[in-house]
């Protein structure tokens, strides 16, 4: 059975939102998601199954099991994310590639990685990535621990007031 989780990031991957406006945020998750509890700052950044996360760096924020196909930001060619996909798109050279690049980003960040993409023979950067399912990258995430599928716009809104930037979400399964 798989765990759901709604991921917020801000659409500039390097944008962390100030101390008060993560608390701001938090106060305003608590009336969204009143089965949380009382919200107590005295936990703070891990509050009931919300939780504010700061990288040092820029992550990549999976959908988890929902995040199975990437697009060449050059060609726009779509491949799984599984190890036969990325055989077939660039050998088994390209797969181990691939698997390196991605074991250095969740070291180190993601920022500044590049990748030769076998598809169009480009190279790009790992950041330029998209993918089939909201994923990103970001130095900041608010993991909502529910089931519930997204915000609704006027709440994205709000929560986009709040913290001073625009946001994206990520339904996530692990």
């Amino acid at each position: 059975m798989s765990h759901h989780y709604l991921q917020l990031i801000p659409g500039d991957r390097q944008f962390v939102p100030t101390g008060d406006a993560q608390k701001k945020a938090a106060e305003y998750l608590f009336d969204v998601f009143p089965e949380k509890g009382n919200l107590s700052l005295e936990h703070f950044p891990d509050c009931n199954g919300i939780e504010f996360k700061e990288f040092g760096n820029v992550q990549y924020i999976s959908a988890g099991d929902n995040d199975r196909w990437a697009f060449c930001p050059s060609c726009r060619r779509q491949f799984a994310r599984e190890s036969e996909d990325l055989r077939d798109l660039g050998g088994r050279e390209f797969e181990k590639t691939w698997r390196k690049t991605w074991n250095l980003a969740y070291e180190s960040g993601c920022e500044g990685l590049t990748l030769e993409m076998p598809c169009c023979g480009q190279v790009v950067y790992l950041t330029d990535l998209t993918f089939d399912s909201p994923g990103g990258f970001a130095r900041f995430v608010i993991e909502i621990d529910t089931r519930q599928e997204l915000l609704s716009t006027d709440e994205r809104h709000r929560l986009e007031d709040i913290l001073g930037c625009e946001i994206l979400q990520i339904q996530a399964a692990v």
